[in-house]
């Protein structure tokens, strides 16, 4: 069965039968803020004191490929929808506390209800096929223990995700705080979707998920180049790839600053393939894409040579920023030069790294190179140059060094 879209109550896809959503591993982290959580908190009570209404909160795309688990569970790869479907669990939970702690205040809800109507687990089932929505990573650790803390309150709750821990508190703060909880209730039951199916053999679910404006958080380069490498391949295939490969780049960029680091490591390593063409930093996820389609990567199954060398730059470029560098003078050079705090210069520095290891030229050439890189952005400082103009002169010092490679030449002194 190809695309179906059809607009039905946000809990109704929630709780249906044999089915259960599960995050792939090329999904962001969840990332929801408090700002995000206040805009459906207050999206929640506006239609919970308005019987007579509904709220449509966007689109859940979700692929479906026919596999079955041996208990007859569905999984659905959730492509968009995760941060509201892993927020609006976070408030049923919270809701089923609250009911768990005022068992004598008459309610429109219990806890029996909510934990036996499949809204946060299948009682009947055991195992992943349990829980109604698995998350990846640390985030699928922490939903999992809240919600077994609901079952058995002696089960402790892990804390490795902060952002699901504090928003889960934030609600039930929220709850408390209110006259009538059931009005929260009310409003969850009038909120409605567009269900959007996909069929894995039949669907392009990237140019779906690209296409897509949900509400929430913009979307970052990481993710979206994330979705690209890995969306179309199978669960397992997607698994080994993340597993071996894309999750030893984000602990080599540093784990808890990936997010914010990745975007400029990538536009720095896309400088460096494209020199001397200027980049401009909106265009990078479709440069990116230009990338693996003129390298060839997105045929023959040549994915792991794609992510292989993003690994290798990955490792260069946090030997310049990260101070990974285990050779000793090199790494005193690269100090220096973040104390300048010119990151326009990362580019050039993560070129010299790969022709290095190319054979360009020798251990003592390259650490000149880097003390001489260092001299020309000290004396620029010191006469108060701007830094601007060297975003279109650096890519050209590449590219020209290239010229000088590829004919033979003498690289550290063309340098």
């Amino acid at each position: 069965m190809a695309m179906n879209a059809h607009a039905q109550a946000l809990v109704g896809l929630i709780t249906s039968a044999n089915l259960r959503f599960v995050i792939p591993v090329y999904q962001r982290p969840y990332s929801w803020d408090k700002e995000q959580c206040e805009q459906l908190w207050d999206d929640i009570l506006y239609v919970g004191n308005r019987p007579q209404d509904r709220h449509f909160t966007g689109s859940v795309v979700w692929v479906q490929d026919g596999t079955f688990s041996a208990s007859g569970i569905q999984p659905m790869l959730l492509i968009d929808g995760q941060q509201r479907i892993t927020t609006l669990t976070l408030i049923i939970a919270a809701l089923a506390e609250h009911s768990r702690q005022h068992r004598n205040v008459a309610l429109r809800f219990s806890y029996n209800e909510i934990m036996q109507r499949g809204y946060l687990v299948d009682t009947f089932r055991e195992g992943e096929d349990r829980f109604k929505l698995t998350l990846t990573r640390g985030d699928r650790r922490t939903l999992e223990s809240i919600i077994e803390n609901l079952v058995d309150s002696d089960c402790s709750v892990d804390k490795e995700s902060t952002k699901l821990i504090e928003n889960y508190e934030f609600f039930r703060e929220r709850i408390e705080a209110l006259e009538d909880p059931s009005i929260v209730w009310d409003g969850i039951q009038r909120l409605d979707v567009v269900s959007i199916s996909l069929d894995a053999n039949q669907d392009n679910p990237q140019l779906i998920f690209e296409s897509m404006n949900s509400t929430g958080k913009d979307l970052s380069s990481a993710d979206l180049i994330r979705n690209f490498v890995l969306m179309g391949l199978s669960k397992e295939k997607q698994d080994a790839l993340y597993l071996n490969h894309w999750r030893k780049i984000e602990l080599i960029l540093g784990a808890d600053i990936y997010e914010d680091t990745f975007d400029e490591f990538l536009r720095n390593y896309l400088t460096v393939l494209y020199a001397p063409e200027p980049l401009v930093k909106r265009d990078i996820y479709h440069i990116y894409k230009r990338h693996v389609a003129d390298r060839g990567y997105d045929k023959d199954n040549r994915i792991v040579d794609l992510l292989k060398e993003l690994e290798k730059f990955a490792d260069y470029y946090a030997r310049i920023t990260r101070g990974m560098e285990s050779e000793p003078s090199r790494r005193r050079v690269l100090a220096e030069l973040r104390k300048l705090n010119v990151t326009v210069i990362n580019p050039l520095l993560l070129s010299l790294y790969d022709d290095y290891y190319q054979g360009a030229f020798a251990d003592e050439d390259f650490l000149h190179m880097l003390e001489l890189t260092e001299s020309y952005v000290f004396r620029r400082s010191i006469c108060d140059a701007q830094t601007n103009s060297l975003n279109k002169f650096l890519p050209s010092v590449i590219a020209k060094l290239n010229k000088v490679q590829d004919e033979g030449g003498n690289y550290a002194e063309a340098f």
